[in-house]
């Protein structure tokens, strides 16, 4: 937990000096499909934070806190090059990395998961944009249920999950 809020406190505090792109008047329209126009790379931080919905009275205490999280993923956005990019509205794809804490340490873990994404443009507008995304991989470091040495954890029966 100490190390998702230092990593929190860092990136607050670096955002101040983080300065983005200037707004492109190109349009995807206006590509030469010819000329190498470079990558277009990026890199996102999300946070979560929620809380659990369990019908289960056993575990209810320790998930009570609720969950935090934290994701950092790297990416490309597509430029068109190929037509299943134009056909999808310019998609970003890429791999991500995240650190979760569930509940309990003793009990659930301290989950970590390592996946890859692709977000599909549903609507694409110069100022917005509305789309659906979509991540699969593993998650990892969780504390599964043993009759002798978890009993508490009936949620979560594998260290390693999809």
């Amino acid at each position: 937990m100490k190390t998702i809020k230092l990593i929190i406190i860092i990136l607050l505090g670096s955002a101040t000096i983080l300065q983005a792109q200037e707004r492109s008047t190109f349009s995807p329209e206006d590509m030469d499909f010819e000329t190498n126009y470079g990558h277009f790379n990026f890199w996102e931080v999300k946070l979560h934070t929620g809380g659990h919905v369990t019908s289960r009275e056993e575990v209810e205490d320790i998930l009570s806190n609720g969950y935090t999280g934290i994701e950092l993923r790297v990416g490309v956005q597509s430029a068109g090059r190929q037509k299943w990019q134009r056909l999808h509205k310019y998609p970003q794809y890429g791999l991500g990395f995240a650190l979760f804490n569930v509940g309990s340490k003793e009990v659930i873990g301290n989950p970590s998961g390592l996946f890859g994404f692709i977000n599909l443009p549903i609507i694409r507008r110069p100022k917005f944009v509305l789309g659906s995304d979509i991540s699969v991989g593993l998650s990892y470091d969780f504390n599964p249920y043993h009759v002798d040495d978890n009993p508490q954890n009936s949620v979560i029966g594998s260290k390693v999950n999809l």
